[in-house]
């Protein structure tokens, strides 16, 4: 929240988003690997701990 309100940006501004972590987490995704997701705190603008999201591993392949 502090980086947005310097530069003027809002949520919804595509700058707001960190598309390169998104990009690298969809692919470890779809390969089947465990993601850290950040959770964003909207009462304090700021990042908590990540959380480690693990995905079954598909019993078909």
């Amino acid at each position: 929240m502090t980086w947005r309100k310097k530069k003027g940006v809002t949520m919804l501004d595509p700058r707001a988003n960190d598309f390169d972590l998104m990009y690298k987490q969809m692919k470890a995704i779809k390969e089947g690997k465990a993601v850290e997701n950040p959770i964003y705190k909207n009462v304090s603008g700021r990042l908590d701990p990540p959380e480690l999201i693990k995905f079954p591993q598909d019993s078909c392949h």
